[in-house]
């Protein structure tokens, strides 16, 4: 702690040395902005070493305030190397009410920063209420000497009267904003002490406003005066704090919120049903005002900065999917549930073209910038497909198609064309032509197993080549068919399991069924949870495997209970197998037995590795102890006999 304090007080004076080292140089906003930061360490507010009090010390030494240690101030606070809260604090300290120069000065820098003053959830700005309330308190002290003065003098002096106009101006911006004057509610509540001080400043300068007649107006309002404000700041309640209703015309020309919302739903709910997506969106589109154009531009404009940041093929394809998959059956239940009056008669409702969508998409199109880029990287024309998609759910009909994607032509007409290489390849179009693919895959297994073994296998080990595989399953997940899809590897798997005195080819057909089902499940279950295998009931080898062996993510599992429900004799024969030269071609063990026993098999094979190690170990320590008594004996005794 005493180490701590010291590093604090050496930081404290570099920095006023620097200070005095820029005003003797004339150091510009930018070089003290780059200085600074060699001073402060890197993440640390500067609050910590005081430089807002070291700032202003220097900047009200004199009878005038120094512009330009002010401005370094200001430059700080902007570059948020300092807070609102340490600087609203340290101006509420200065006490020279006499110094009308720098009152002014500091008046001027307050009436420039108020607007800005926010709380952006750091640590430091957790005083911002209490510094208000001082900051008000000092007003409030301004203007009372102010009184006091004029009832000595009968007359104010014109800086003196300039100072009056300026604590007016700050006091009605801070009254005029709903966020002050909800931090003032928030620091009377925190410091009630502080806020007994204001209230009774209040009421001694009604008292003198009585007795002296000294009622200026302020210079922007007609019929308000400078005590009205006093008393609304000093009288805070609830009830004076007005919720103004959220108007979204031109507000906000870009949302910050939907991307992160789409990018968290799909990495880490990709299950989700539609029905829970339009349900999020319809909440935001009512929580910002939005128009259902601006609600669908700004989904599919956050889809397509979620897939210009993502790295990895495998959630690349899922949110390309996402995109340009899910995103327009999203699009079309919005559309039906807002053009329903009932509930009862939404799977009646016919899907038409939506003007909306065309909207929409002019609105997207306006963003050219993420457009020609996303085409860059996606090596396609992204509106086009996505239109494309959106005409298949009807949408848009045709006519709109060809409009929209002749405006965005006329948008790329004036750019350079992009030599693409060849050997670039679309995710889009991959990801597009997966859907043909998912759907036979479907509708072979839950074919007759019998009739379609060899057919089958065909097909899942052409599934398995490159990242096809990767690229049904992100289709699969969008469209809702994962389940079905590991409903039916898993059926697959149980039929493919051994049957006892099979030989030749149907026995090699069925064996590669087997493996090739479990791999696949497996990498299902890695990335998706064994959320994914269906739970009704059914007692199949993979799903007792996956409940009593797998091992997943955040999911502990005790080895003990895996070993546990192991069969030893089993667990025995198959050491034997593999020990010997013919492998697991002469055991008599099922493809399903060795799945569920090599638990068991690891646990004693890493027994015997310990055994081993032990041994050594001590065998190493006997040599050794051996060596060094060989050594130390003789030297002993040559000891005692000298």
């Amino acid at each position: 702690m005493i180490m701590d304090n010291q590093k604090t007080t050496n930081k404290t004076t570099l920095l006023k040395l620097m200070l005095l080292r820029a005003w003797k140089e004339r150091w510009t906003d930018c070089q003290w902005g780059i200085n600074v930061k060699t001073v402060l360490t890197r993440g640390v507010s500067g609050d910590v070493y005081s430089l807002a009090d070291c700032i202003l010390q220097q900047a009200v030494v004199g009878s005038g305030a120094n512009t330009l240690f002010l401005s370094y101030l200001k430059h700080s606070l902007c570059a948020h190397l300092i807070s609102h809260a340490a600087v609203l604090k340290r101006i509420a300290k200065y006490d020279h009410f006499e110094m009308h120069h720098c009152l002014i000065a500091l008046l001027d820098f307050l009436e420039s920063i108020i607007a800005g003053v926010t709380c952006r959830g750091k640590q430091e700005e957790g005083l911002l209420t209490k510094a208000m309330l001082s900051l008000v308190y000092w007003l409030m002290q301004i203007y009372k000497h102010a009184i006091e003065t004029f009832g000595e003098n009968r007359s104010l002096s014109a800086d003196q009267q300039e100072v009056v106009e300026k604590t007016a101006n700050v006091l009605e911006k801070i009254v005029q904003s709903q966020f002050l004057l909800g931090v003032v509610y928030v620091g009377k509540l925190a410091d009630p002490e502080l806020f007994g001080l204001v209230a009774k400043k209040c009421l001694d300068i009604e008292n003198l406003t009585a007795k002296t007649g000294f009622v200026p107006p302020v210079v922007s309002q007609k019929n308000v005066t400078v005590n009205d404000y006093i008393r609304k700041v000093a009288t805070i309640e609830t009830g004076t704090l007005e919720m103004k209703d959220f108007d979204g015309k031109g507000v906000e020309p870009i949302t910050f919120c939907m991307q992160p919302l789409i990018a968290i739903d799909i990495l880490l709910n990709p299950n989700c049903d539609t029905q829970m997506y339009v349900l999020e969106f319809l909440s935001i589109r009512s929580l910002k005002n939005y128009p259902l154009s601006r609600l669908y531009c700004e989904i599919i404009r956050g889809c397509l900065t979620c897939l210009n940041n993502v790295s990895g093929t495998s959630r690349e394809s899922f949110i390309c999917a996402f995109t340009f998959i899910k995103v327009p059956q999203i699009i079309r239940q919005i559309h039906r549930q807002s053009r329903v009056l009932n509930a009862s008669d939404f799977e009646d409702a016919k899907p038409d073209y939506s003007p909306e969508v065309v909207e929409a998409f002019e609105l997207l199109l306006q963003d050219s910038a993420i457009l020609d880029f996303m085409d860059a990287k996606c090596a396609c024309n992204t509106v086009e497909y996505l239109l494309n998609e959106m005409l298949k759910h009807h949408l848009i009909n045709e006519k709109q198609s060809k409009m929209i994607a002749a405006k965005r032509d006329v948008i790329t007409s004036g750019l350079q064309k992009l030599d693409l290489n060849t050997n670039q390849h679309s995710i889009v179009k991959f990801v597009l032509r997966a859907e043909p693919p998912l759907v036979g895959i479907l509708k072979t297994l839950s074919s007759d197993y019998n009739k379609v073994q060899e057919a089958l296998l065909g097909m899942l080990c052409q599934v398995l080549s490159g990242n096809s595989f990767e690229l049904i399953l992100s289709v699969a997940t969008v469209e809702g068919k994962l389940k079905t899809f590991v409903a039916g590897l898993i059926k697959c798997n149980e039929n493919s399991k051994q049957v006892p005195g099979e030989m030749g080819k149907p026995a090699m057909t069925r064996a590669a069924l087997f493996d090739v089902s479990f791999l696949m499940l497996v990498f299902i279950v890695q990335n998706y949870g064994s959320e994914v295998v269906p739970t009704e009931g059914t007692d199949s080898f993979f799903e007792k495997w996956v409940r009593e062996c797998m091992v997943e993510k955040h999911k502990s599992k005790s080895p003990m209970n895996m070993v546990k429900l192991c069969d030893q004799s089993k667990v025995d024969e198959l050491i034997v197998s593999l020990n010997s030269p013919d492998g697991l071609k002469a055991t008599s063990l099922k493809w399903q037995e060795i799945c569920a026993n090599i638990p068991g098999l690891l646990y004693q094979e890493m027994n015997k590795t310990m055994d081993i190690v032990f041994a050594i170990m001590h065998l190493d320590i006997e040599r050794c102890t051996t060596a060094l008594l060989s050594q130390l004996i003789p030297m002993m005794l040559l000891n005692k006999l000298q």
